[in-house]
């Protein structure tokens, strides 16, 4: 196939998922060459081989190049090939060959941003946007490509802009020249993350292997690290990507973590200015900057560089370096503890914290959280500094200078003997957030600043443990569970007069207009959800040897980063980096590399004792299908009461199709049986029964009948999973077959399941897999898809059967047989289908539901006694089958 570009020009745009097919695929990559440029039109990745390469973050250049033609995978412009593409299972090759009086342009590839903060980790000079080879080719939640090439000093262009639309991030590859007459470069699929025994064929840590880079994030327009590759590099934020830099394998032939750590703190060495220092980007650039137009540093910064450096020597060993800076990493750590003007011990900052006092744009607090009124003492800049102070004494130590590790060994000593003293509230029994100058404590129940303060070892572990158990009581008694997305900053509303100043709605900042802060609680940095600075409190769990309260809130957590919970944009606009407690989004970043410092406590859970002895075995069974699965017009309210529904393990996604942040979850954790709340739903879809259920207090379906029925009869434990979604088909939604949408509720089905499983186990508890409860087929009953039900539905029970293996896994199927009040001619036709495969396959039963009570006029839904005697209609089938 030849095409030629006749129209000289740029053109961004959207290929969206699906909208043409790729030139090649395989199960780690999928690329689309596009017919008027050298750039690709599709990009996709899968680090763990699982084929999820239906996701196309690429905006497509069209209509550049006049004389241009692509046969095949070969470009030629005025008829003399100039790119070449070779593509493998996990490897692409670009190439470019050069063709004299023709000039070649460079292969472009360009992200939409929005869609895929993808980024380049490499080196680069100060004031080049270029990106020296070897390097690597990072998009988060997707997966890792190692470039390299065969021209020694290549490098790359790079460039990336938030503040257009639409944002992008560009690459750029040269193509050959007369000097270099022939380059080629190869694109290899890695996952890059610490080798831990014993994770590999988890799924519970697949986000820990496919995104354990994602905290490092290049801005080629400052050449640092920053907190995406459009954004700010944030001068107290390179400790977190060092912390994991130490523990990060090569990322390429030549080229560490490390280095992008030193690469980043030599930037600032020599004078460059990261957002939390005076003077940042008050100056026009060409950069996507945020000012910080404070006048003063903020309190957590120096801290910052001091453990930065410390971590890169100490990870890569470069003790010729420390050497070279010792000069300057001294004087930071001298000007960080000259901040403790009334000689106690503790760093002072210059914004008094006083309540009223507020912060402003242009006077931020003290730490990272800039807009909580964080100020004077501030408990988590003095952890901070603490153990920036212990490291560097180490540092100096080691390098003979003996009498700077005293000093600093002796500030440390200060430090930590004031600590407790000053920030350990005795109304609360937790520390609080920091101490105004008029010596008043502001105590919001900060989850991070307990953690940071016992991870660095501030407390001693009576007193850690005291603490601890007063943060899990309060955080239960707040009513959290959400870990699957995080933590929240603080557990109680931060009040107007300790918050920032902006006018902005509550629910965008956080910014309250009551004065109790109440309005603004669970949005922002007022209370909501990240995964930002929540490794603290995991970390310190597991240093108090708490393991399975650290799981308890961790491996939620992680179920969270396997399903990309972390970046992106929700429908509302706003970005899921920040979560109320439902899991809508408020955030704006899109990717906030601080939510990924968590990843670290992998490596504690990977060494903490196994999950204790199993104890117990329980049944369990899936429920699964449409509306009538999810209960869509079940009502809470009308739900006889039963104690016993607390004995019934029970974790549910439920929603709308495909399942995303807007469903009703159980958190990724294990609950007890109940109704599910509605979600968050944003805006209807006209397309979708949008909001999950019919009744603002959420809804529930069969498997309340059924478990309760269940345990009546037999008295055993029991444990349910629920992935069920409203207006869903088998060809549109559970589509086993289909890596897109069509087969996203499928995947979900699976995914819940296994990560329940695992959950279950380091709970102790042994499920075995005994029955599907199937209640679909409503949308189905048309004339394009009802031919094909009986097919499509034994496909996909015959392929759960096998991803779960579970190859004696019963299947009981259902739909609402009066669906379409009577007059859908093509309901006959379903129920048909679900009996022809019942007698087909013997570990399959129908469920006649005709005579459970459905909701007038429509009779669409089952109403409340409908749906209980649906459920019970089930546990009769099932025990029918298993007497058999």
């Amino acid at each position: 196939m030849k095409v030629t570009a006749v129209v000289l020009g740029i053109v961004m745009c959207s290929s969206a998922a699906g909208a043409v097919q790729p030139d090649f695929q395989s199960k780690l990559l999928a690329v689309g060459l596009s017919r008027t440029a050298p750039a690709f039109s599709i990009f996709s990745v899968d680090s763990l081989g699982h084929g999820k390469v239906n996701d196309n973050p690429v905006l497509a250049e069209t209509n550049v190049v006049a004389g241009l033609e692509l046969d095949g995978r070969t470009y030629t412009l005025n008829g003399k090939p100039v790119w070449r593409i070779t593509c493998g299972e996990k490897t692409l090759t670009l190439r470019t060959d050069y063709a004299p009086g023709v000039e070649a342009p460079p292969f472009t590839l360009t992200f939409n941003q929005k869609a895929n903060h993808a980024t380049l980790l490499g080196l680069m000079k100060p004031d080049e946007r270029q990106m020296a080879l070897p390097c690597v080719l990072h998009l988060p939640d997707m997966g890792t490509l190692r470039l390299t090439c065969n021209a020694r000093d290549a490098k790359l262009d790079y460039d990336a802009r938030r503040r257009i639309k639409p944002p992008f991030v560009r690459v750029a590859f040269p193509a050959a020249t007369a000097k270099q007459p022939r380059v080629e470069y190869r694109l290899e699929v890695a996952a890059i993350h610490p080798k831990l025994p014993g994770i590999e064929k988890n799924p519970l840590y697949d986000g820990f292997r496919r995104d354990w880079l994602n905290i490092f994030q290049v801005n080629p327009r400052v050449q640092m690290l920053a907190n995406n590759a459009s954004s700010d590099p944030c001068a107290f934020t390179l400790f977190e990507y060092a912390d994991l830099a130490r523990h990060t394998p090569p990322l390429a032939p030549g080229l560490t973590a490390n280095d992008l750590i030193r690469m980043t703190l030599d930037r600032y060495i020599a004078g460059a200015l990261g957002y939390g220092q005076i003077g940042f980007a008050c100056k026009p650039t060409d950069a996507d900057l945020i000012p910080w137009s404070t006048p003063w540093t903020s309190l957590d910064t120096l801290p910052s560089f001091l453990i930065s450096a410390c971590n890169y020597v100490n990870g890569a060993r470069d003790l010729k370096w420390a050497r070279a800076n010792y000069a300057k990493l001294a004087a930071w750590g001298r000007e960080m503890f000259a901040s403790d003007k009334d000689g106690n011990g503790l760093l002072e900052y210059p914004g008094t914290g006083n309540y009223g006092d507020r912060p402003t744009r242009e006077r931020r607090p003290s730490n990272w959280w800039d807009t909580i009124n964080f100020g004077h003492e501030d408990a988590f800049s003095n952890a901070l500094a603490y153990h920036a102070a212990t490291l560097f004494a180490e540092l100096a130590r080691t390098l003979k200078h003996d009498d700077d590790a005293r000093f600093f060994s002796d500030k440390a000593a200060k430090l930590r003997a004031a600590y407790a003293p000053t920030f350990l509230n005795p109304a609360t029994g937790v520390l609080a957030g920091w101490k105004s100058a008029d010596g008043q404590l502001h105590d919001y129940w900060f989850t991070f600043v307990q953690g940071a303060a016992i991870t660095y070892g501030l407390l001693d572990d009576t007193t850690a443990n005291a603490v601890m158990d007063r943060l899990l009581a309060k955080m239960k008694v707040a009513g959290y569970t959400r870990f699957d997305i995080g933590l929240p900053g603080n557990l109680v509303p931060v009040k107007k007069g300790d918050y920032v100043y902006h006018d902005t709605p509550p629910h965008v900042h956080g910014v309250p207009k009551l004065e109790d802060g109440s309005d603004g609680f669970q949005f922002y940095e007022n209370g909501g959800a990240t995964g930002c600075w929540a490794y603290y409190t995991v970390k310190a769990l597991y240093r108090l040897g708490r393991v399975e309260d650290a799981r308890r809130i961790f491996h939620p957590m992680l179920a969270g980063y396997a399903r990309g919970e972390f970046q992106g944009f929700g429908e509302n606009g706003m970005s899921r980096d920040w979560r109320d407690w439902k899991g809508g989004c408020h955030g704006y970043e899109g990717l906030l590399v601080d939510n990924y410092h968590a990843l670290l406590a992998v490596l504690d859970d990977a060494k903490a004792p196994a999950p204790r002895a199993t104890k117990e075995t329980r049944d369990l069974i899936l429920v699964a299908g449409q509306s009538n699965a999810v209960g869509y017009d079940a009502k809470p309210s009308e739900l006889p009461a039963d104690a016993a529904d607390r004995e019934v393990m029970f974790w549910w996604r439920c929603g709308d199709p495909p399942p995303d942040a807007h469903d009703s979850t159980s958190g990724g954790q294990w609950t007890h049986l109940q109704p599910q709340p509605l979600g968050d739903p944003i805006r209807p879809r006209k397309e979708r029964q949008y909001g999950n259920f019919a009744q603002p207090d959420g809804g529930f379906g069969p498997e309340i009948g059924l478990a309760r029925e269940l345990r009546a009869k037999e008295g055993k434990p029991l444990a349910i999973v629920k992935a069920a979604f409203s207006g869903t088909s088998m060809a549109q939604d559970w589509n086993h077959a289909d890596p897109g949408d069509g087969g996203s509720c499928y995947r979900a089905l699976v995914a819940e399941t296994k990560a329940a499983v695992a959950a279950a186990k380091a709970r102790g508890v042994t499920l075995r897999l005994r029955a599907l409860v199937w209640v679909q087929g409503e949308s189905d009953a048309n004339a394009k898809d009802a031919p094909n039900y009986m097919r499509a539905l034994g496909d996909m029970v015959a392929a759960l059967r096998k991803d779960l293996r579970a190859p004696q896994l019963i299947a009981l199927l259902g739909v609402n047989t009066r669906f379409g009040n009577d007059k859908n001619p093509f309901v006959p036709k379903v129920i048909e289908a679900q009996q022809a495969l019942a007698s087909k396959d013997k570990r399959c039963t129908y469920v006649d539901t005709t005579g459970a009570e459905t909701l007038l006029p429509s009779r669409t839904h089952f109403t409340t006694a409908g749906t209980l005697e649906v459920g019970r209609r089930f546990a009769t089938a099932l025990l029918a089958v298993e007497a058999k």
